[in-house]
């Protein structure tokens, strides 16, 4: 689309530490990325100031990929954030410049219900859902690890038209079982819509207990800076190491595997996990 209105630079920013997956296709297709690393004390998001300031600084921003509830941080934003980001976005779109906002949804489904609810109702305006691409999926929701299983929604009939050829070409070329493999499972889902509410709880409780671990470790280790609380949301954890360690130090001290911060963009300092399935040992839910 923007090839077509003869744009050469298109920029796209990425707040860090994210899912660094779209960051590669991003630049496979041309797109010039712009990587901004979020602070610990912003809870690792963006903030509408400083979303005006990068838009200022570079003329030539024209889509946000926004994670609304984050991987690997598992912190979301609350309603009113995403209400300041989408009236930052909304002004620029009304003087001219068209900026769209590509708002990752993996991990809606994951949090509370009342609270997903209402971060999406923030993007109902007909002035803010225009500029929206969002892009949804049922891989954490449902658990089916690895199977990028999802769906798109638009909220102008021209950028659907837009993207239905490279959408119906991803869909052609996948092998017959896949296809039949996930009309299953819409189907299974559609039978068995308590699911997602038993996934959801498992998720909480192994969120729970996971930090509680950590935390048990912390007083007899010294391992960490901060485990960080997450927003009730993901299948993560989010921590900081003290000053020495890293997550190979922290896997041969405590035999559990997380993901350096520097495959999200940021500092190696910091550590995902996933919190699995495999139970720990019973440890009192003191979280702080």
């Amino acid at each position: 689309m923007y090839r077509e209105q003869g744009l050469t630079d298109v920029a796209v920013l990425f707040p860090e530490p994210g899912f660094n997956i779209p960051e590669w296709q991003a630049r496979s297709y041309g797109y010039r990325l712009l990587n901004y690393q979020t602070l610990p004390e912003d809870h690792f998001k963006i903030t509408a100031s400083q979303l005006e300031e990068l838009l200022e600084n570079d003329p030539h921003i024209r889509i946000i990929y926004l994670t609304v509830t984050n991987n690997p941080t598992t912190f979301a934003y609350s309603p009113t954030e995403l209400d300041a980001i989408n009236a930052v976005v909304s002004r620029y779109n009304a003087a001219g410049r068209e900026i769209f906002i590509l708002a990752d949804l993996a991990y809606i489904g994951t949090g509370k219900p009342e609270e997903d609810q209402a971060r999406m109702a923030t993007f109902t305006s007909p002035d803010v859902l225009r500029h929206c691409i969002f892009v949804s999926s049922l891989s954490k929701t449902h658990s089916l690890t690895g199977e990028r299983f999802g769906w798109v929604t638009v909220g102008r009939a021209d950028i659907a038209a837009a993207i239905a050829a490279g959408w119906s070409n991803s869909m052609a070329a996948l092998p017959a079982d896949w296809q039949l493999r996930y009309m299953a499972y819409v189907r299974l889902i559609r039978a068995r819509p308590w699911l997602v509410e038993k996934l959801r709880a498992l998720y909480k409780l192994r969120r729970q207990r996971f930090i509680a671990q950590l935390q048990h470790i912390d007083k007899e280790q010294h391992l960490f800076e901060h485990i960080f609380v997450d927003d009730d949301a993901t299948v993560y954890n989010w921590s900081q190491l003290r000053p020495g360690e890293d997550a190979f130090s922290l896997f041969e001290k405590t035999g559990i595997a997380g993901v350096p911060g520097s495959g999200f963009g940021y500092s190696d300092e910091f550590v995902r996990f996933s919190i699995g399935v495999i139970p720990v040992p019973e440890i009192p839910l003191t979280i702080s």
